[in-house]
């Protein structure tokens, strides 16, 4: 298993939101990329969050290639992204810090699986401005994932959560709702903005363009 994405840093929460703290729409993802089953149960984070997997499906395994997240607040979570078809494990408590920090996931012994850095400095984008941190290589050494090059903004606004790929804008959607929260407001002129000066596409519901 391998840390795949984490958003650290969401984007602020709409006007019209009942969730008001932008760490509640914060998540860790996983990807098992071995060639065989991984049982979860009792792998735990070490520190900063606190998490312990449990049973929370019949067989508790993740498959080869299946993702799986934990998230800070299921309900937040819920109104950025489509839920259905994502294997959530649960809630953590705690705060990934805004600006870096140092999570280490231990097996059910105590023996270290997974450790990794992020930092704030690395890419502005994934600082509140809407993109998650993508590992860019699973396969490197795990020691690259403590530096700025094993890792990368996400291309598309908000991440990609348990697909890896852009699963395209939702229904019904509202002109000018770039980031995809169903509500036209201040974010989305910093998503135009993000376009015009830095040049990238990243959460424009359309092809790239924005017309004047």
């Amino acid at each position: 298993m391998y840390q795949r994405q984490i958003k650290f840093h969401p984007l602020e929460a709409p006007e019209r939101s009942p969730f008001r703290n932008r760490d509640d729409f914060g998540f860790i993802e996983f990807q098992n990329i071995g060639d065989r089953p991984l049982n979860l149960m009792d792998i735990r984070f070490a520190a900063v969050v606190d998490f312990k997997f449990r049973k929370t499906r019949p067989e508790n395994d993740l498959e080869p290639g299946d993702f799986v997240l934990i998230v800070k607040d299921i309900e937040a979570f819920a109104t950025r992204y489509d839920i259905e078809g994502l294997y959530i494990a649960g809630e953590y408590k705690g705060n990934l810090s805004n600006g870096g920090d140092f999570l280490v996931l231990v097996d059910s012994l105590g023996r270290p699986m997974v450790d990794f850095v992020y930092s704030d400095r690395w890419y502005p984008l994934a600082d509140g401005l809407g993109s998650s941190l993508e590992v860019v290589d699973p396969t490197a050494l795990p020691e690259v994932w403590r530096t700025r090059a094993g890792w990368q903004a996400s291309e598309v606004e908000g991440g990609t959560p348990g697909s890896g790929r852009d699963q395209g804008p939702p229904a019904n959607q509202i002109p000018g709702d770039l980031n995809q929260d169903s509500v036209f407001d201040v974010s989305d002129a910093v998503s135009i903005l993000r376009f015009l000066f830095l040049g990238s596409p990243a959460g424009l519901p359309c092809d790239g363009t924005v017309n004047d």
